[in-house]
């Protein structure tokens, strides 16, 4: 857990210049993009994002961030699908001359390596099978996470505080997951995934049934204003727990801030 990380959030964003319409009913709502195709076939692609565009062609900037060779990501899908896991995602690199290097399938969540001469790339949606499904976003992360397990540093065994660091999503397309050294002052301390953030039916709770609980005092560490909706939704699903921004949690905690007992 030692080092920052970076999660990049990909979107599905208007106009939909790589999508497959035929047949198709598409909606944008708040929490994602709604599609339905029963009669599409598989291993059609469904959309693809690019890291290179041309946007005097098609006057949208790239859509995928910029990627070093030879360094390993893990992608992570936030799709609901019907049936379940019958989307597939593939990734194909290309060099500066616009040839193909090499692709990778990925059926759920998985590793992938940017292979050294790639200029660019491309990332599928692929059809395997779906009648309809829900998509929020797609997470590229440069550390490979479990988000159902805590991972914890700054361990004090005397503490009976948890401080759970929630990560702020937001359109900037990308999380800094900050070094836990230079939060030496949280103890107990730490840093939630990005699905315990998200909107239903992406969000998850494996990582909080994983938490200690029992005699703990759990303290939701704030970053932003979607880090805090997320908090205020998750201390009613967890009585006894405090939220603090993170500016204020420094000063609070030294000061052995007091917040009620677990219930």
């Amino acid at each position: 857990m030692n080092g920052e990380s970076l999660t990049y959030l990909v979107y599905w964003d208007l106009p939909l210049l790589h999508t497959y319409l035929y047949g198709t009913t598409l909606r944008h709502t708040r929490d994602g993009v709604e599609f339905t195709n029963r009669m599409m076939p598989s291993g059609q692609i469904i959309h693809s994002w690019n890291s290179e565009l041309n946007y005097q062609e098609v006057r949208t900037q790239a859509q995928l961030p910029v990627l070093e060779e030879n360094k390993t990501y893990h992608l992570v899908p936030f799709i609901d699908a019907v049936p379940e896991h019958t989307i597939v995602l593939q990734i194909t690199f290309f060099d500066r001359q616009g040839q193909q290097i090499g692709f990778q399938v990925i059926h759920r969540d998985g590793n992938f390596t940017y292979p050294q001469g790639a200029y660019r790339y491309r990332l599928d949606l692929v059809q395997a099978g779906a009648e309809s499904f829900r998509f929020h976003h797609l997470e590229i992360r440069t550390k490979e996470t479990e988000d159902a397990k805590p991972v914890f540093c700054n361990r004090d065994i005397l503490s009976r505080r948890i401080c759970i660091y929630l990560p702020e999503l937001s359109h900037t397309r990308m999380v800094r997951f900050p070094d836990p050294d230079s939060l030496s002052f949280l103890d107990n301390l730490t840093l939630a995934p990005t699905s315990l953030v998200v909107p239903p039916p992406f969000f998850r709770d494996d990582f909080l049934k994983n938490l200690p609980r029992k005699g703990r005092q759990w303290i939701f560490v704030t970053t932003g204003e979607s880090s805090l909706r997320a908090a205020e939704q998750l201390s009613i699903r967890c009585p006894g727990s405090a939220i603090l921004s993170a500016e204020n949690a420094a000063a609070l905690l030294r000061q052995e801030y007091q917040i009620r007992e677990p219930v």
